[in-house]
């Protein structure tokens, strides 16, 4: 008997000495003492500093965003305002029977679908604009031959330049020229600042042409004509100038025919308003766009002399150009 509990204590033992030694090694090694302490030296402690900065710097980036999109929208509705007033009032027109003659009010009916359809077509422009900003709508950059371009820009816009007896040149370049751009795109900038520009002028020519770039790496096209400079700065402010049209907006009294007349030929966008989304949409093809006064130039003082009709300002549009492999 005493040898059974002589074995029985033997394996007791044992067991217990295993056990002990098993729990021993696992407490080493999960002992965050034996870990290596993590050593912080004063010279590569965070600076607090430049984190300020970075946050700082997002702040004011996205306060200026948010600014920007706040004058946008400011800057359409008041661009929407003056054809949405004509619209209201020459409806008012029909709706009050002022017209004269039947021949008058159907008159009036067309230019309110004009003005409807104009506003339809800015509406879209300013959806399209603003996709662009929000990167929704992302623009097809693609190679470009400029020639076929130009030619196409030329067909939309000769009919208006010659019902103004305006003298529009689009001078092909060479075929060679290749843009990194979206065509669709790049033909909306192009047909709206020079539509605009007819808008603004009553005789004179306008030039577009490729000009010399700063560099091999760009590409220039240039718009000379003989607008002002100011015309460009900033949205026609009529609304404010003439306080009547409150009175065709919330229907007081009857709709004075003359100020509905003035508003149905006030220029719709305003040239302020088609410089900007021209520039978004060239901006969403990493182009550029700016306004340049031209130098004046002197020896056209014949009277009635086509060239007595000088370019005062230039649009200048900037773009990557596509470096051939044989160039």
């Amino acid at each position: 008997m005493s040898g059974i509990n002589l074995v029985w204590l033997v394996v007791g033992i044992g067991l217990g000495w295993a056990i002990a030694q098993r729990f021993s090694r696992k407490a080493h090694s999960s002992s965050p003492l034996d870990e290596e302490p993590a050593i912080v030296h004063p010279n590569e402690a965070p600076d607090n500093g430049d984190s300020v900065q970075q946050l700082e710097l997002a702040y004011y980036n996205l306060a200026e965003i948010a600014h920007y999109k706040s004058g946008f929208l400011a800057r359409s509705s008041h661009e929407l305002r003056s054809p949405l007033s004509g619209l209201i009032g020459m409806q008012q027109l029909v709706l009050e029977h002022l017209c004269d003659s039947p021949v008058e009010e159907r008159d009036c009916i067309v230019q309110a679908n004009e003005s409807a359809l104009k506003m339809v077509d800015v509406l879209d422009n300013i959806i399209d604009a603003a996709k662009l900003e929000h990167g929704t709508l992302q623009a097809q950059i693609q190679p470009v031959q400029l020639a076929p371009l130009l030619q196409k820009v030329y067909r939309l816009t000769h009919l208006q330049a010659q019902n103004r007896t305006i003298r529009l040149h689009i001078a092909t370049p060479d075929p060679e020229v290749y843009v990194l751009a979206d065509p669709q795109r790049l033909q909306q900038a192009l047909v709206r600042l020079i539509d605009t520009t007819i808008s603004e002028l009553k005789d004179g020519e306008i030039h577009l042409s490729l000009q010399p770039s700063s560099n091999e790496q760009t590409v220039c096209l240039a718009i000379d004509q003989p607008v002002a400079l100011e015309t460009w700065s900033d949205p026609i402010d009529w609304m404010q100038q003439n306080p009547a049209w409150k009175e065709i907006i919330y229907g007081i009294g009857l709709p004075d025919k003359r100020v509905i007349a003035e508003l149905a030929h006030v220029p719709f966008p305003s040239p302020g308003f088609s410089l900007l989304l021209a520039q978004i949409l060239l901006q969403s093809m990493q182009g550029t766009l700016q306004v340049i006064p031209l130098p004046d130039q002197e020896g056209a003082q014949g009277v009635g002399d086509a060239a007595a009709i000088v370019p005062e300002t230039r649009i200048e549009c900037i773009l990557p150009r596509l470096i051939l492999e044989d160039e």
